[in-house]
């Protein structure tokens, strides 16, 4: 069973054509496979029985659905056979540009333009994300490293269980966590940078 049925088998052919760079026991049962062009594959663990995974699945594409404004659109929730212990629920995500990569891109160069023009692009989506968002009917986790430079959720989707509720000041955290970034790296040099975020 997999989710959405066509456009969700196509992205997982894509992914399992990369080759897997890491993957990750996250303890019980949970793993997380990372391909060398950015594909993530998230499984949160084994079910014994079909009908409980199948449930897990229709609850996580529920959410995928009521989300859909508010998160990236190349991603698939399905339901395998582990061949050994059960049945797994996996989360397929494709490679996105994060606000996070397009600043530590620019920082890289060490050209102040580049770093200017990343930085306020990220405002600028900092500033939409702190809009659109309030209108999600879950909230996400809202992070530099989550959020897409098109303003979307580009992670992996939290289980259902874990959607709650979270402090509605996304622009004042993404520009904390921008101004540590900037901080870290630069060091005094960030305080000419600082001026784009207000």
């Amino acid at each position: 069973m997999i989710w959405p049925p066509i456009a969700g088998r196509s992205l997982l052919a894509e992914s399992l054509t990369s080759t897997t760079l890491a993957s990750s026991s996250l303890g019980h049962g949970a793993w997380l496979l990372t391909t060398a062009d950015g594909w993530r594959l998230h499984t949160p663990g084994v079910y014994d029985d079909i009908d409980s995974a199948r449930d897990a699945v229709i609850g996580w594409a529920a959410a995928h659905a009521k989300l859909a404004s508010w998160i990236s659109e190349r991603r698939c929730v399905l339901v395998s056979d582990d061949d050994v212990s059960g049945w797994r629920l996996w989360q397929v995500v494709a490679p996105a540009t994060t606000l996070w990569s397009r600043v530590s891109s620019a920082l890289l160069k060490r050209d102040a333009a580049a770093i200017a023009a990343a930085v306020e692009d990220v405002v600028g989506v900092c500033d939409r994300v702190d809009v659109t968002w309030r209108e999600s009917p879950f909230a996400l986790p809202c992070t530099l490293e989550t959020v897409g430079v098109d303003g979307v959720f580009v992670a992996l989707m939290p289980t259902v269980e874990r959607l709650v509720e979270e402090g509605a000041d996304r622009r004042g955290r993404l520009v904390r966590q921008l101004v540590r970034l900037l901080r870290s790296t630069l060091g005094n040099d960030a305080e000419l940078y600082l001026p784009l975020l207000e």
